[in-house]
């Protein structure tokens, strides 16, 4: 009988690791990443700021930045850091529709460091579209924290699923 009450709080233990750790995980970090992944460092730009890149079913442009070091509440999580804000506009060219997701934006710097999102940004923010349909819009802004000393900044869009030859590289110039 003990042996059975031992297996059942071993296992109610267990279950409440995996609630914790999801519940870590869950939370939102403001703090920038550096990797370095083998196909971006090989790949070039294919437009820049203003110019409209095809890729697959959307076609996707910059239309204007802005680098930052305050931004409302928000505070820099990293001593000599930046805020890069991006302005994406997003365009269906597929017959069902297409995913729009601020996730599938990145920055790589002229290193090969790649930066993700902050969830703390410019408003208004691109929204996640599930299915927007052919000829529809999503636009707004997706906003990165940088090192200062980041140059050669380039926007990567790869939408989950995407081939990774088939990303949008857009130069921003900075």
């Amino acid at each position: 009988m003990a042996h059975k009450n031992v297996i059942g709080i071993l296992g109610v233990l267990y279950l409440i690791g995996l609630s914790l750790t999801a519940c870590v995980s869950a939370q939102p970090q403001i703090s920038y990443e550096t990797t370095t992944p083998v196909t971006a460092l090989a790949r070039t730009p294919q437009g820049k700021i203003g110019e409209i890149v095809r890729v697959g079913d959307v076609a996707i442009t910059v239309i204007q930045i802005e680098r930052v070091t305050q931004m409302g509440a928000a505070s820099l999580s990293q001593s000599g850091a930046v805020f890069v804000e991006v302005e994406l506009m997003l365009e269906s060219q597929a017959r069902s529709g297409v995913y729009v997701n601020p996730l599938f934006a990145r920055l790589q710097d002229d290193v090969g460091n790649v930066y993700n999102i902050v969830f703390a940004g410019r408003e208004p923010f691109l929204e996640t579209r599930v299915n927007l349909p052919w000829g529809e819009r999503a636009q707004g802004w997706v906003t990165f924290e940088v090192p200062e000393s980041a140059k050669g900044l380039i926007l990567i869009y790869q939408a989950v699923g995407w081939d990774p030859n088939a990303s949008a590289r857009i130069d921003l110039g900075l």
